[in-house]
């Protein structure tokens, strides 16, 4: 078995227990998709997510897959992990971009944004937002080029930081 298998088992089961976690009212399995859907409750469980990296991917699975969202008056959501075929990458909706932007300013919390690089290309970006000693990670982006390399492993995770020292030290 090949590394990056066990990788990619690892990383499903991660998956059913975080959906398992955080269940939506409904969930339908469709050609090796999962779409959840909980009333428009929380995007992690109205979400349309990839189970399985061969997955077909083409117009008219993208139709067919965010029909259901947009009968019921929810914008479909794509969540892109591993698990989800490479050329969904370009699935991402430029139209959201002024929301994020207007998101992204009023974070009130210290930021801070990490960028990989390679021979000066970027390869993945990821947001940071320090909350009550603890780093969350946000909107990790990678690359297409970059895909299946681990640069976007910590999605979702929190870290421990140590607290900082408030005002000049004596």
């Amino acid at each position: 078995m090949s590394s990056n298998l066990l990788t990619l088992e690892r990383i499903r089961r991660l998956e059913e227990i975080a959906f398992r976690a955080w269940p939506a009212l409904e969930a339908e399995n469709h050609a090796g998709w999962l779409r959840r859907f909980n009333n428009g409750y929380t995007k992690r469980s109205n979400s349309i997510n990839g189970l399985d990296p061969t997955a077909e991917i083409n117009s008219k699975v993208i139709d067919d897959l965010e029909a259901p969202y947009r009968a019921r008056g929810l914008l479909p959501v794509w969540r892109l992990t591993p698990l989800t075929p490479p050329a969904t990458d370009r699935l991402v909706n430029p139209a959201q971009r002024p929301t994020m932007t207007r998101m992204l300013q009023s974070i009130a919390s210290p930021v801070g944004f990490a960028l990989v690089e390679e021979a000066g290309q970027p390869l993945a970006f990821a947001l940071g937002v320090a909350e009550g000693g603890h780093l969350g990670l946000f909107d990790i982006l990678v690359s297409p080029a970059a895909c299946r390399r681990g640069l976007g492993y910590a999605h979702g995770c929190w870290y421990r930081v140590p607290p900082q020292p408030k005002g000049p030290a004596t």
